[in-house]
């Protein structure tokens, strides 16, 4: 039974946003999509982790590497277990291939540009906290909702991920703030 609402609602949502398509939203969406990519995120992913390693962030440096990878390992595992099939291929505007369930973009962009905002939150003044904070919840719902968008994910899929990633990424969050004061209490 809810299988079914689960199912029913996400082809709704899907053949929703078909309908509302346009071509701006299409270029916009091809390309927030992007930086969902695994290429373009171990490419980020590189560059943040030689700037941390560099300004002797290693803790941060390796938690951010285990978070980003351990949930692509995670959403790897996932998608040979559930073995989602897509949206019909005749919706997507973009090729995908694999199981649906979970998405891989939404799952790297809440751990990823999620953890990365977090370390930018934590190191700046607080008037602009809650501008920086807002961008990257917006950079990651969009990447989400791009993937809706695109036709390649049913809602239930990026939920999901949107959920699980929140988890990775209060996890590292924890692993952090725990190194941090017990690196004070042993000054």
């Amino acid at each position: 039974m809810l299988r079914d609402a689960i199912v029913l609602l996400d082809h709704a949502v899907l053949a929703a946003l078909v309908d509302a398509r346009t071509p701006f939203l299409n270029v916009a969406m091809r390309s927030l999509t992007m930086l969902g990519d695994v290429r373009v995120v171990l490419v980020i992913l590189c560059i943040v982790g030689v700037v941390l390693w560099v300004q002797k962030k290693r803790v941060s440096c390796a938690v951010l590497f285990i978070t980003v990878l351990g949930s692509e390992g995670v959403v790897s595992l996932l998608k040979h277990i559930v073995e989602r099939p897509r949206p019909a291929a005749a919706l997507a505007l973009v090729a995908e291939t694999g199981s649906s369930f979970p998405s891989a973009h939404t799952m790297a962009a809440v751990c990823l540009y999620g953890f990365c905002t977090y370390l930018v939150v934590t190191r700046i003044k607080n008037r602009h906290r809650p501008v920086v904070a807002t961008l990257g919840v917006l950079l990651i719902l969009g990447i989400a909702f791009s993937r809706l968008y695109l036709g390649v994910h049913y809602l239930f899929d990026v939920l999901a991920s949107l959920l699980m990633g929140s988890a990775f990424l209060t996890a590292a969050i924890a692993i952090l703030k725990f190194y941090g004061k017990k690196k004070e209490h042993h000054r």
